[in-house]
């Protein structure tokens, strides 16, 4: 038995089927659709394995590198964050509340420009942007809601509030028209 075993192993490796299979089919031919499916069936089994787990093993090693550079990228914009709120507090302090003439100073200023750039926004849209910062419609944004708004540009992505309250915004704009 144990050499059977090893003479099917043989088989599926295709190593010397042929000094294996001869033999066999020569004493009895039926065996030979057998020995073919065997060989068929293990060898591309025992490929689609080892290819499946390379496989595998690249996409996990592909979603650790991924989660390095977001982890990298998410490191990068909190310190450059930090930096913005630093300037933004240096130019407004810390609770101020900016009219839409301040607005568009920001948007001027360098570190930040090149940020709302990014996200679509040039130095002239800086009086849209002011509106949509100017939730209460009171003519003043604060500091806080900038930095939240920068955070969004800078960091990427919504959250499931943020989508909300802008389904909201939109349902009470449309309920005003």
């Amino acid at each position: 038995l144990p050499q059977a075993y090893f003479s099917l192993f043989e088989l599926m490796l295709l190593d010397g089927w042929d000094t294996i299979a001869r033999p066999i089919v020569q004493v009895q031919p039926w065996l030979f659709s057998f020995i073919l499916l065997f060989v068929v069936v293990f060898t591309f089994g025992a490929l689609n394995i080892i290819v499946a787990l390379v496989i595998q093993k690249h996409e996990l090693y592909a979603e650790v590198r991924e989660m390095r550079e977001v982890k990298r990228s998410r490191d990068f914009a909190r310190q450059w964050m930090q930096r913005v709120s630093a300037i933004i507090e240096d130019l407004f302090g810390k609770d101020a509340a900016l009219s839409t003439e301040q607005v568009s100073e920001l948007t001027y200023c360098l570190p930040l420009r090149e940020v709302f750039e990014s996200a679509g926004f040039r130095p002239r849209d800086a009086r849209r942007l002011f509106h949509i910062l100017d939730r209460d419609s009171d003519g003043k944004v604060s500091c806080e809601e900038i930095m939240i708004c920068m955070e969004h540009l800078v960091m990427g992505g919504t959250s499931t509030w943020d989508q909300i309250s802008t389904y909201s915004g939109l349902r009470s704009a449309k309920k005003q028209m």
